[in-house]
């Protein structure tokens, strides 16, 4: 059985080959998918864990606290011992962790050892060089630890990890002490919850309240639960959704594919069913044949897969191609996707043998109608000889028919949708920021009697340290916002012109009246300048006068307003809720000029405009009077050819602006739009492969369909040569059966595709879209053309004699 199963495959070699081509490009396409997410997944767990650490969330304040045992969860304990500010207000945290700290955080030592014996400290490299850069390894200094000054020997540097993980205040050991019994008895610890990466993004959160016995006081480490993995499950979700729609594709193919296989070869089973072989030997060999075509497929796949694999990654997320330490985790994967569609083949040859089986022996030999009595009264009605004979070609293997106009449309409407949404999803990234710093990511601000206040301490970047980035070589400008966010501007009542009336009614706070006298203009931007640009802006040379202005710009303002305003005091005011005490502190400015233009930033041919209230005023006023101590924001402009050497300078010196500021964000603008185009970009490469590859089924498909029925019915289409049709005249018909399917598919997906564009708000413009919609068509045409094309050549190859031939 397995010699003739064999030698009936040989003896078909194109439709064999065909076969093995299909079900090669069904494989590899899936297996590529589920693999590529797979590679993708892990990598992204072990680059989110490397930068956020590898902890779930972290349980605060635990007194001799004790594991649940129904908890199988590791954790690292770490403890704060004492802290104190060293230069340019860093503050460094003294405390202890335990192995497990280090293992779970992937926390790696730069140089020497962890510590073995009391008094041997590590140190995290940027705190080293600031505390005393000339410390080396086994040197001894004295430090003062809590209320004792200690000889303490340094004997590793870990590498710079805890800006990286800050979580709202939490805080982490810098400084890191042998014992922690060494300088005081707290029983008080800190865990970190190691993250599970079996279990999803919720099932990790909902276990930190349940690791320690009464204890449920927990943070979320959102830097990598939510900023890190936010793509990770919509991969596996989006991966599956095309990896099925290709399943759905290819088995339509697929069905299409085994009928008109099992149809040429059944007269060959007729013929050994004559020969005493039974019902279950043909089925042997059809499952042998099976068996033939798939592993060869699989062999074909591997270099289809490797490839498909690899592009895959390179267009989404850019990372290793494949990794050898998931190589088992995928090869399971691989298998059950192999195996379903292994079952589906096998399946479809199954039934389609049934089928046949129900046929007599005669009937299968010889060509039979295909059509039902009822389609034929139909088109035995028509008169008119074209629409009879296309009406017998539409209703020849109607159902086959259907499959391929689904699948066509299947396919179009696959990349209309996937690529759109992606498009819709990445949004439209138009910045020329090129960095982006925020001194404080958490802050926590209550309104109280009609004033914010900032409930914990405020970060911020020093004047000094913005103008050591000002000043280096690549940097075209620097777009500053103070740390001004609990100061308002208070006005007298009887200044309140119109236009202020209606801003203060638009932004007002709702919780309670300013306790002072005046009201509060909310919602004010302030900028911050040096005494010769305030100097430029006011026409005002005296410095000692600069020191007590401020220039204010209000949009649309009219004179008027601006002559009673223009001269007159403005107060600035910051209340500090202090043990539950509210102190508010003011300080006095003149109003020296108003515009009523937006404030505006101009440089390089950038333009930045403002349309909300500002106040721009002295910077060395504002820090010596202790209005603010620095900044909060940066947006930083480089320019746009920068070497290498002076692009990684940049990048370094303003990371390590943000080492030293707990809390803070360090953003590289490219990098944020790489990161958050990433899953778009992995959606709209896979709807472009799933659409490529449909689209050959639904080729393919067509070719079956369409040179499979002229094959089935040869000898009438030869008498219609004898009576004069001509070659042309032949693949005319065809070819308005192919017209008639491809306008029907134009039909559906077109209603499916303007259906999906109405119910959804669009970032980009309709028209976007339906010149997409129509280069799609165009490309789908083009193929179907090209298929009719070469079906075309195969039919003017017959002649009119082998037509017309009965096979014996």
């Amino acid at each position: 059985m397995l010699s003739l199963a064999f030698k009936l495959l040989i003896s078909r070699k194109k439709w064999f080959l065909l076969l093995v081509v299909c079900f090669a490009l069904v494989i590899s396409s899936v297996v590529a998918i589920y693999s590529s997410t797979k590679t993708i997944q892990t990598n992204l767990v072990s680059q989110s864990i490397q930068q956020y650490g590898g902890f779930s969330g972290v349980v605060l304040g635990v007194k001799n606290g004790r594991a649940n045992k129904n908890q199988s969860i590791e954790f690292g304990e770490y403890k704060l011992i004492d802290a104190y500010n060293i230069q340019n207000n860093i503050s460094l945290n003294i405390g202890w962790a335990d192995k497990k700290y280090f293992e779970i955080g992937e926390i790696s030592l730069i140089s020497g050892r962890f510590p073995l014996a009391e008094k041997e400290i590590i140190v995290e490299s940027y705190y080293l060089k600031a505390l005393d850069s000339t410390w080396k390894i086994n040197q001894t200094r004295k430090i003062k630890v809590g209320d004792k000054k200690l000889s303490l020997k340094l004997v590793g540097i870990v590498e710079n990890y805890s800006s990286r993980w800050i979580i709202r205040d939490n805080k982490y050991p810098n400084f890191f002490l042998f014992n922690s019994n060494q300088i005081t008895k707290s029983d008080k610890s800190n865990f970190l919850v190691k993250f599970i990466k079996e279990k999803s993004i919720n099932e990790n959160i909902n276990i930190l309240p349940k690791v320690f016995e009464n204890y449920n006081d927990y943070i979320i480490n959102d830097n990598l639960l939510y900023f890190g993995l936010r793509d990770y499950e919509k991969i596996s979700v989006l991966s599956l959704v095309l990896a099925i729609a290709l399943l759905i594709s290819s088995s339509f193919c697929i069905i299409t594919m085994v009928t008109f296989f099992n149809i040429n070869q059944k007269n060959k089973f007729a013929i050994l069913k004559t020969l005493g072989c039974s019902n279950n030997n043909l089925h042997l060999i059809s499952f042998t044949q099976t068996i033939y075509i798939y592993f060869s497929g699989i062999i074909t796949s591997i270099p289809l897969i490797l490839l498909f694999h690899s592009l895959i990654i390179k267009n989404s997320y850019v990372i290793s191609a494949f990794s050898k330490t998931i190589f088992l985790d995928i090869l399971l994967g691989v298998m059950s996707w192999i195996f379903t569609l292994f079952i589906l083949v096998t399946s479809l040859h199954f039934l389609s043998n049934k089928k046949n089986q129900k046929n007599s022996i005669n009937e299968n030999i010889k060509e039979i109608n295909t059509i039902d009595n009822k389609y034929s009264n139909i088109i035995d009605g028509n008169k008119f000889f074209t629409f009879k004979q296309l009406l017998f070609q539409f209703f020849t293997y109607r159902k086959q028919n259907i499959l391929f106009l689904f699948t066509l449309s299947f396919s179009i409407i696959l990349i209309l949708l996937s690529v759109t949404f992606a498009k819709e999803s990445q949004g439209i990234w138009n910045t020329k920021v090129d960095f982006y710093l925020n001194s404080q990511q958490m802050i926590g601000l209550k309104v109280i009697n009609g004033h914010s206040v900032v409930l914990n301490k405020g970060n911020s970047f020093t004047p000094s340290e913005v103008r050591e980035i000002e000043s280096l070589r690549g940097i075209r400008f620097i777009e500053k916002s103070p740390y001004m966010l609990d100061v308002h501007p208070v006005i007298d009542d009887n200044l309140l012109t119109s236009t202020l009336k209606t801003w203060v009614n638009d932004y007002k706070f709702e919780n309670g009246q300013y306790s002072l006298k005046g009201t509060i203009v909310p919602n004010v931007k302030y900028v911050l300048v040096t005494t010769e640009e305030l100097s430029k802006l006011t026409s005002i040379s005296n410095k000692k006068e600069l020191e007590n202005i401020v220039f204010m710009h209000i949009p649309e303002i009219k004179n008027d307003e601006i002559k009673i305003l223009q001269g007159k005091n403005i107060k600035l005011s910051r209340s500090t809720l202090n043990e539950n005490v509210i102190s508010t502190e003011t300080w006095d400015f003149k109003i020296s000029k108003i515009s009523n233009d937006p404030y505006e930033v101009n440089f390089d041919g950038t333009s930045n405009t403002n349309n909300e209230v500002t106040i721009i005023l002295d910077e060395r006023t504002a820090i010596e009077k202790k209005i603010t101590q620095g900044y909060r924001e940066l947006k930083i402009y480089t320019h746009d050819e920068l070497s290498n050497n002076d692009a990684a300078f940049i990048y370094n010196k303003i990371n390590e602006l943000t080492i030293g500021v707990p809390g803070s964000l360090f953003q590289n603008i490219s990098n944020l739009i790489f990161e958050r185009t990433r899953i778009t970009n992995f959606l709209d490469f896979l709807g472009k492969l799933s659409f490529y590859i449909s689209v050959s089924f639904s080729i393919v498909s067509f070719s079956l369909v369409i040179y499979g029925k002229y094959k089935i019915q040869k000898r009438k289409w030869g008498i219609y040569r004898t009576l004069g049709m001509s070659t042309n005249r032949l693949f005319y018909y065809l070819l308005i059966e192919l017209f008639v399917y491809y306008c029907l598919s134009l039909l559906i997906t077109f209603a499916v595709y303007l259906l999906y564009l109405f119910l959804n708000k669009l970032v980009f413009s309709l028209i976007s879209y339906i010149f997409f919609y129509i280069l799609v068509i165009f490309l789908v045409l083009l193929m179907m053309i090209a298929s009719a094309l070469i079906i075309r050549e195969k039919i003017t190859k017959d002649s009119i004699s082998k037509l017309l031939r009965i096979e014996d």
